[in-house]
């Protein structure tokens, strides 16, 4: 699910001259990237696979280097507000700033990456692809939600993100079979056995996940991933 890329930069912009507390060493807003991606290489892709799958766009994160959790750190209504505010259509930059500066630390739980007290990256609602698009971090509020966070969650993240930074540029006529062809290829070391535990655990809470963590638009599945990571 693709978000605005235009807006969503702008904000981020913001983001980077936000207020000291946003911006100290302790819990700098950094790109989501410095939690830790590496590119595929293309020799790994069969000659059969999609022309918009691109194999240099395929990234994971480290597992070492990031955590999927959830945090208590925004108040009710504030993803809505910052979605208005810095996303939604064409972003007003003073009601923006005026958001960032007032809600440094839901900001990062919501599209910044905070380090936790070892030094390791909370990954946030929104996750930046290598393509620049930001997507709702469906994989880790699905991991919260089934309580598997700590064995499952880089794992559901690292699937969804190779898998959408492989395909991210392909037209809506050829995105699912680009998908099948990544998790085949360029993402197969990153997708959990569907027997294995976190694939028999996604599969058997697939509805509650659909109900908590999926909205019918980027906006309701943005604010269903926020509630549970943020709020």
């Amino acid at each position: 699910m693709r978000m605005p890329l235009l807006s969503i930069a702008a904000c981020l912009a913001l983001v980077a001259a936000a207020t000291p507390s946003c911006a100290s060493d302790e819990g700098a807003v950094r790109p989501v990237e410095d939690a830790g991606v590496h590119p595929v290489d293309a020799a790994a892709l069969d000659a059969s696979v999609p022309a918009c799958l691109d194999a240099e766009r395929a990234a994971a994160f480290e597992p070492s280097r990031v955590v999927v959790g959830s945090r208590t750190v925004c108040g009710r209504g504030d993803a809505s507000a910052f979605y208005e505010a810095c996303v939604d259509g064409t972003p007003d930059a003073a009601r923006c700033q005026a958001f960032l500066n007032g809600h440094g630390e839901c900001v990062k739980c919501l599209v910044g990456a905070s380090a936790d007290a070892s030094g390791r990256f909370y990954l946030p609602a929104l996750l930046q692809l290598p393509s620049q698009h930001y997507i709702p971090n469906v994989p880790a509020c699905a991991a919260v939600t089934l309580g598997n966070a700590v064995t499952c969650g880089v794992a559901y993240v690292n699937a969804e993100y190779c898998t959408r930074s492989a395909c991210d540029v392909c037209p809506v006529a050829g995105f699912a079979s680009c998908i099948d062809a990544a998790e085949a290829t360029v993402c197969a070391a990153f997708i959990p056995p569907p027997n294995g535990e976190c694939g028999v655990a996604l599969a058997g809470g697939k509805a509650t996940l659909e109900k908590q963590c999926l909205g019918a638009t980027a906006r309701e599945t943005f604010l269903k991933v926020a509630a549970v990571l943020c709020e």
